[in-house]
C-alpha cells in the first residue's frame, strides 16, 4: 500500500484502482501531500469511469496540474500530473 511506503524515496506514483470517482480522488491526494516536486501518474483517463472528474476536481483543489495525456486509439488514455 502507498499509505505504508516512504513517498520521499519515490519519483512518480502510478495510480491504477478501481477507476470510481471517490476512490481515485483519495488515491491522488495520498501521495500528493508527501512526494511534492514528481509525478503522479494514472490510466483510464476516460469517460465512462469517474478518472477524468477525479483529476479536474484534485487539480482544481491543488497546485497539481495536468502535465501530458497519451492519445492511444483505443480510449484507455495514460495521464500524468506535475506540481505547478
Amino acid at each position: 500500500m502507498l499509505r505504508d511506503a516512504d513517498t520521499d524515496s519515490l519519483d512518480w506514483v502510478y495510480i491504477n484502482s478501481s477507476h470510481e470517482y471517490e476512490a481515485t480522488l483519495a488515491e491522488l491526494r495520498e501521495p500528493a501531500g508527501r512526494h511534492s516536486g514528481r509525478l503522479i501518474a494514472g490510466d483510464d483517463y476516460k469517460i465512462v469511469n469517474g478518472v477524468i472528474p477525479a483529476v479536474h476536481q484534485f487539480c482544481a483543489e491543488t497546485d497539481w496540474r495536468l502535465a501530458s495525456l497519451t492519445l492511444e486509439t483505443h480510449g484507455r488514455r495514460s495521464y500524468a500530473l506535475r506540481k505547478a
